[in-house]
């Protein structure tokens, strides 16, 4: 017979990890869209799970296709992150898809007005390109505005320099319940090119530090240049955010 063995911290990394809601210093999937961030910040390593399907027919059948995207963020002093995302089924130069980038908090909305600014900079490997982004929130009860300006250098490996724009809006239904919808467009769309857009269905997990997001979206990718792009195929899938809670404090997104 197999005995299987558990060590006690193990034991106690999981109660930490599944039972203790953390300190919200950082915001949840409840309070962006799919495709646009509002800015966050983690206050622990933090690490997501993106998946979006959609059907294709391949000869006589139909199948299921798949495109997730993984993003591993770690904070920097209090106000910074850095982060890297990985998508192995990309559209941006179809292959694998790496971002790697930096984050800084500029206005925190949790520290007196209701609007949150950050900057984001980084490097995406698939298109060579150095892509950077402005983005921002604002809160107003049961609603979030969001917006984000984004340029890329080297946009989908094309050598032509771009930008993209778009807004988004959160309805808080209730603590742990949000719908949430997104719209961005590139500027001088070409004509194979499509505006993206995305909503989203947001949840909290009940008793932990945990979110989770039901998504439809045109959208493949969550990187800047992925989800500044929409196709012609609707893409279904779910996100979900887990924050090692026992590495550092707070929920981010």
């Amino acid at each position: 017979m197999v005995k299987l063995e558990i060590k006690p911290a193990a034991l106690a990394a999981l109660f930490f990890i599944f039972a203790f809601p953390a300190v919200m210093h950082s915001q949840s999937v409840l309070q962006r869209t799919p495709n646009i961030s509002d800015g966050w910040v983690p206050d622990a390593v933090q690490f997501n799970f993106l998946h979006r399907m959609w059907t294709q027919e391949i000869g006589p059948d139909t199948r299921i296709l798949a495109s997730p995207t993984f993003l591993l963020g770690m904070p920097v002093t209090g106000k910074g992150m850095a982060t890297i995302r990985y998508a192995p089924n990309s559209t941006v130069v179809q292959a694998h898809e790496v971002e790697i980038f930096g984050r800084y908090l500029v206005a925190d909305a949790a520290d007196g007005p209701p609007l949150g600014i950050a900057v984001n900079g980084g490097y995406n490997t698939a298109a060579n390109s150095i892509d950077g982004a402005i983005l921002m929130n604002y809160q107003t009860g049961r609603f979030i505005l969001s917006g984000t300006v984004r340029a890329f250098s080297d946009a989908y490996q094309t050598s032509d320099f771009r930008a993209s724009f778009g807004g988004g809006l959160v309805v808080e239904i209730t603590s742990s319940i949000a719908l949430g919808a997104d719209i961005l467009s590139l500027a001088n769309l070409k004509e194979d090119e499509r505006i993206a857009w995305g909503a989203g269905l947001q949840l909290r997990v009940p008793a932990s530090p945990h979110t989770f997001s039901v998504q439809v979206t045109n959208a493949r990718t969550s990187t800047l240049q992925g989800s500044s792009r929409g196709h012609d195929t609707i893409m279904w899938g779910f996100e979900f955010t887990m924050p090692m809670t026992f590495l550092g404090k707070g929920i981010a997104n």
